[in-house]
């Protein structure tokens, strides 16, 4: 074994949960980027299996949700993917709750993904119950996971716009989904999926406040995204854009050369009424009313004949 290899078994002898709260409390204030480089998440998550019944116990009061918020996630982290019992469930709810209200964000973005794991396990408990509550929660899970990097993509960002979609508070999801986004938190916090939903829901909120520029700008992000298979959301995302199109430019605005072939090839094909309907749009309202009659269950298209009546009549 070399020199490095004895070190890091020493290391490894050496962590246990105790030392963790322990370096916790002495570490220094200022250089809280050498904890996360020495207390690995995946390091600390395997300690915390292993000392389950811990756990609870230095939550409770062992370290400080705000002055040690970078441990503290670790924690969180732990517990959100953990197999927890109703009374733990309950006390998960309520630390999570406190947290959002305390945490360091200058902390939690030198390492986001325990707080990510928590938020996501959160999130689906949370659901049960009034979803309008989160609103102003995922608004601040924004700014803990972001620090100081405004235009990081976090996995707030997506359920921020899916609840304010599903609840109908479209207008609730300003301005986060306006300031323009250049990265992706990483870390593997941000899956392919979020990325998808985020943009997809951002695009359903510019819909509802007749914002159809912009919307058209999300909708190609989703059906032009690198995919090995064709997603669910992007299906739902190209009869959007079939849609928006109709009704902004009055005619299908082809998508970019960019887009991947898989997409160009069975998007069309999946959504063939909505390619029918765009190919009768020129044709005359009663062309059109005859489409929206023969596809009477897809209520989307409802939408536009009542837009056409209008259009008509200017």
């Amino acid at each position: 074994m070399n020199l490095q290899g004895i070190r890091n078994l020493m290391s490894s002898q050496q962590q246990s949960l105790e030392q963790f709260v322990k370096d916790t409390h002495e570490w220094p204030r200022n250089d809280w980027e050498g904890f996360a480089n020495h207390w690995k998440f995946k390091d600390v998550y395997k300690l915390c299996s292993k000392a389950r019944n811990q756990v609870d116990t230095i939550i409770s009061g062992a370290i400080d949700p705000k002055e040690h918020s970078l441990a503290y996630s670790y924690l969180l982290g732990f517990k959100g993917t953990d197999k927890l019992e109703d009374v733990q469930v309950i006390g998960f709810i309520q630390c999570m709750r406190n947290f959002l209200n305390v945490a360091d964000p200058k902390q939690i973005s030198l390492s986001p993904r325990p707080f990510t794991d928590a938020w996501r396990t959160y999130v689906q408990y949370m659901k049960t119950e009034n979803v309008k509550l989160l609103i102003p929660q995922a608004k601040r899970a924004i700014n803990i996971l972001q620090g100081n990097n405004k235009n990081i993509l976090t996995i707030a960002h997506c359920d921020l716009v899916e609840i304010c979609c599903k609840s109908y508070c479209y207008h609730l999801s300003f301005p986060e989904i306006e300031t323009d986004i250049i990265e992706v938190q990483g870390h593997g916090c941000i899956y392919s999926l979020d990325n998808l939903r985020y943009h997809y829901f951002a695009a359903l909120a510019y819909i509802a406040l007749k914002k159809f520029d912009r919307a058209l700008e999300y909708l190609t992000m989703v059906c032009t995204a690198p995919s090995e298979v064709v997603s669910v959301v992007q299906v739902e995302a190209y009869k959007k854009y079939i849609l928006v199109s109709l009704i902004s430019k009055q005619q299908l605005i082809p998508l970019p050369r960019y887009t991947p072939r898989l997409l160009l090839r069975f998007l069309p094909k999946i959504c063939s009424e909505y390619i029918e309907l765009s190919n009768a749009f020129g044709q005359g309202i009663d062309v059109v009313s005859k489409l929206v009659e023969k596809y009477v269950d897809f209520s989307q298209m409802i939408i536009i004949l009542v837009w056409f009546n209008k259009y008509q009549k200017h």
